[in-house]
C-alpha cells in the first residue's frame, strides 16, 4: 500500500496567496490518502479544507473518485471541514468514520446530513474499513469539546501468506498516549507518521499536546529499543507549524541523524 500526503502543515498555515503559490516550502493542512496495491478502495484521513486545492494544483481532479471511506482524527477545523464531507458524498456514497463528538459537530454545521453515512468509532477498538483493518487509539491532544477523544490510527492491510503491512498515523498528539502504546507495543510497524509541530523551539506551551524534535528523539529511542518497528520500517513526520520551523532542507538535515524523513505536500510513500 502507499500513503500520499495531501498536506503536512499545522493549523497556522492557510490557503496560499499568489506569493505562496510559488513557494516550494508551502504546506497545506494535514491530510492523506492510503491506497492498497490492488483495485480496492482508498481511505482518506481527515477531510480538511485544503484537499481540493491540492487535487487541482497536482492536476489530479479525480483523486477522490476511489475514496470510499474517510476516517477523521478529531474536530479541529484544519482536520475536519463539514462542507468537504458534503462535497465528497455528493455523487458516490462515502462512509465516514469518527467519534460522537465529530458527528455532533457535523450535525451542528448546517449542512444536509440526510444522505451521509457516519460510523461511530471508539479508541481501543478495531474496525473493518473497506479492505483495511483499522485500530483507533487514544491521542494526547484536546479540542474545545471536553467530551471529545482525539484519535490516532493503525491502518493494516493483509495481502495473504503472512504479508501484512501496517502504518501508524499519529498526528496531533504529544507523547504517544500510554493506553495507545500498551495496545501497539507488540505490533511491528512498516511505517510511522509522527508529528513535529514544534521543531526545535524551546519553552513552547504546545509541548503539552504536540511534539518537538527532542520529544520525538526520546520516543524513537524507546520505539526502536523495543523492536516496535519492522526491519525496514521508515519514520516520517508531518504537521509542521509555519512559525516554528525553518526550511524543509534544514528540517531534513536536522532529522537525518535520527533516521527520520520530513514529509512534504505531494509526497508518496510505498509501504
Amino acid at each position: 500500500m502507499n500513503i500520499r500526503f495531501l498536506g503536512t502543515g499545522a493549523a497556522d498555515w492557510s490557503l496560499p496567496d499568489d506569493k505562496d503559490e510559488k513557494n516550494v516550502e508551502y504546506r497545506r493542512y494535514c491530510s492523506a490518502i492510503v491506497t492498497p496495491d490492488d483495485d480496492s478502495s482508498s481511505i482518506l484521513i481527515d477531510p480538511g479544507p485544503h484537499i481540493f486545492h491540492f487535487a487541482v494544483k497536482q492536476f489530479m481532479p479525480y483523486m477522490f473518485d476511489n475514496v470510499r471511506n474517510v476516517i477523521i482524527t478529531h474536530s479541529h477545523s484544519d482536520h475536519f471541514d463539514p462542507p468537504v464531507i458534503e462535497y465528497l458524498n455528493r455523487e458516490i456514497p462515502v462512509e465516514f468514520w469518527g467519534t460522537k463528538a465529530v458527528a455532533n459537530k457535523l450535525m451542528r454545521s448546517g449542512i444536509d446530513v440526510s444522505d451521509i453515512s457516519f460510523n461511530f468509532i471508539e479508541p481501543g477498538k478495531e474496525y473493518r474499513i473497506g479492505d483495511f483493518k483499522v485500530l483507533a487509539l487514544h491521542a494526547n491532544h484536546v479540542t474545545e469539546d471536553p467530551n471529545e477523544t482525539v484519535i490516532n490510527y493503525v491502518i493494516e492491510k493483509d495481502y495473504g501468506n503472512g504479508n501484512i503491512k501496517r502504518l501508524f498515523y499519529g498526528l496531533d498528539s504529544a507523547w504517544i498516549d500510554l493506553r495507545a502504546w500498551n495496545r501497539i507495543r507488540r505490533m511491528k510497524m512498516d511505517a510511522m507518521v509522527l508529528e513535529c509541530t514544534i521543531g526545535d523551539v524551546k519553552g513552547d506551551y504546545r509541548v503539552f499536546e504536540h511534539t518537538s524534535i527532542s520529544m520525538l528523539e526520546i520516543m524513537l529511542d524507546t520505539i526502536r529499543a523495543k523492536g516496535h518497528c519492522g526491519e525496514n520500517a521508515r519514520i516520517y513526520v508531518s504537521h509542521m507549524a509555519r512559525t516554528l520551523h525553518g526550511s524543509h532542507k534544514e528540517l531534513e538535515e536536522r532529522l537525518a541523524p535520527l533516521g527520520v524523513i520530513p514529509a512534504y505536500d505531494g509526497m508518496v510513500v510505498e509501504i
